[in-house]
């Protein structure tokens, strides 16, 4: 009986860390899908323009590469998560912001007004002259975005650090609901006929707008009079001492910020490079194979990625919950959140079995969303199929990189995502070679890379791990809560390396705010 109430207790605990890590999980991912949607609104509104097909390459070229940085300066969401532990820090990640932000904004303007933009849009993209002015004036109209996105992002991973979850979903859905809005209204005067790029600029910058507003209010509604001034100040009162609980300067800022940055590059990169290769293989068939590959390509990686990408948003679980406190709350287990990554992993799963192995499914779904022909439809099912195994890596490199960013070891993952474009090149070299060529050879190739990033990830934490048990066990005292790799977790006694946090005595208000 002693050990049925037992199970049954643990069973009950498992049961409340799962609501609340899906009550914080679920309108962020919710978010995710809502960006893919965002973006289809954005192409709509250019394709009811006149020569729709030269302002729509000249505005995806130019928002391609502007998202390249824009999601770069996104990862200051996890520096809010992370370490903005008192208003000094806070002020120092909004500097490194600023100076980065200000750089990649003029390069943006350089690109559209010297002849750098033009060796670039013109010289290496090949395009003619039309298509290349409606890019210079899309990188001059986006060029001040990722400014506003980081620092939304910023503000936003400080709410979500109060798990404050609800609230940054309804920002981001805010910031949908507005660019629909705005593209909706704009489409209805002069400037479609006028200047069609100017819609989707002023409604990306309504969208963003907005988020930002909201973010910085909610920031200084529900976090700003929680955190201390400065970290020292508050240890030399009194509170738990320690390095984590240190103000964290700009050095640690950056060393935690800038290797979560180049692995978004490094991202982004990796499907221009899958669409111009598989491009140019294809090219030595026929042009209209080249076109059909694109194509398939464009369809396919949008669907592909709405069944797994929120995954990528629980990697803010383990800083989140995992964190130390110093109001003798305990942690949540980290077996809580291993087994919920399995389950996440196990829906996304799920629905990509439904909507790609069954069959006709995925070829109706392609025929009446996106409205293509039968043919093209058929030819994008093994791709999709492909897509099934992404969730695995997914979900692995997830769970790892939360695990070193709660650690501040984010230089463990750097070479992650430059390995995942080596492999992807290569495969894309190999693959031809025994008769895997167009959309499948690109799918199939970024599979692999997204494996190996994974693989990479994995290994560096348990590097990690490893180097902290040796360096700490002297001071160890071994816990029975482990990680889904099976390995205890430290807990150090003097030199702690987990992220200690002042957090909030109104647990209540947290809770509250996380479910509205």
């Amino acid at each position: 009986e002693i050990a049925c109430g037992a199970m049954v207790g643990e069973h009950g605990a498992y049961g409340r860390d799962f609501a609340q890590l899906g009550r914080f999980l679920a309108p962020i991912a919710f978010t995710n899908v809502a960006k893919d949607i965002g973006q289809q609104v954005l192409n709509r509104s250019l394709a009811n323009g006149t020569d729709a097909v030269t302002t729509l390459a000249g505005f995806g070229l130019a928002y391609t590469f502007m998202k390249l940085f824009s999601n770069s300066l996104n990862e200051m969401k996890h520096v809010g998560v992370v370490l903005v532990t008192d208003h000094a820090a806070r002020r120092r990640s909004l500097a490194i912001l600023g100076l980065s932000g200000i750089l990649t904004s003029l390069l943006m303007m350089l690109l559209g007004t010297t002849k750098l933009g033009v060796w670039f849009v013109e010289g290496l993209h090949g395009v003619n002259e039309a298509t290349g002015q409606a890019a210079y004036v899309s990188f001059l109209g986006l060029s001040v975005y990722p400014v506003f996105d980081g620092v939304a992002s910023l503000h936003i991973g400080c709410l979500l650090r109060r798990k404050l979850s609800g609230y940054v979903g309804m920002a981001s859905m805010a910031d949908m609901g507005m660019q629909i809005v705005a593209v909706t209204i704009l489409l209805r005067t002069d400037l479609l006929c006028s200047s069609p790029l100017l819609i989707p600029i002023l409604a990306i910058y309504t969208g963003v707008v907005v988020r930002l507003t909201m973010a910085i209010f909610g920031y200084y509604r529900f976090v700003h009079s929680h955190l201390p001034a400065n970290a020292e100040a508050e240890d030399a009162n009194g509170s738990s001492s320690g390095t984590a609980t240190t103000s964290p300067g700009y050095r640690r800022i950056l060393k935690f910020f800038w290797p979560l940055a180049l692995v978004k590059v490094m991202q982004s990169i990796s499907r221009p490079v899958v669409n111009l290769l598989c491009a140019h293989y294809s090219r030595h068939i026929s042009e209209a194979a080249a076109d059909k590959t694109v194509a398939i390509l464009s369809l396919t990686f949008p669907i592909g990625h709405l069944p797994y990408g929120w995954i990528n948003e629980a990697r803010a679980l383990a800083p989140t919950f995992r964190r130390r406190r110093t109001d003798g709350a305990e942690p949540m287990r980290a077996r809580s959140i291993s087994l919920f990554m399995g389950l996440c992993l196990a829906i996304s799963l799920s629905v990509m079995v439904v909507l790609f192995w069954l069959p006709g499914v995925s070829v109706a779904l392609l025929m009446k969303v996106n409205g293509v022909t039968r043919d093209l439809a058929e030819s994008s099912v093994v791709p999709l199929r492909i897509f099934t195994f992404f969730g695995v890596a997914v979900t692995i490199r997830s769970h790892y990189t939360g695990w070193l960013m709660l650690r501040e070891r984010t230089r463990a993952v750097a070479p992650s995502a430059p390995m995942r474009v080596v492999i992807i090149v290569v495969m894309l070299f190999v693959l031809p070679q025994v008769g895997v060529i167009g959309a499948t050879m690109g799918i199939a190739a970024l599979l692999t890379g997204f494996l190996l990033e994974a693989a990479i990830v994995f290994a560096a934490a348990m590097w990690v791990r490893h180097g902290m048990r040796k360096a700490y066990r002297p001071q160890a005292q071994v816990t029975e809560d482990s990680d889904s790799a099976g390995v205890e977790e430290i807990e150090m006694n003097d030199r702690q390396h987990l992220i200690v946090d002042k957090e909030y005595e109104d647990e209540d208000d947290v809770d509250t705010s996380t479910v509205a």
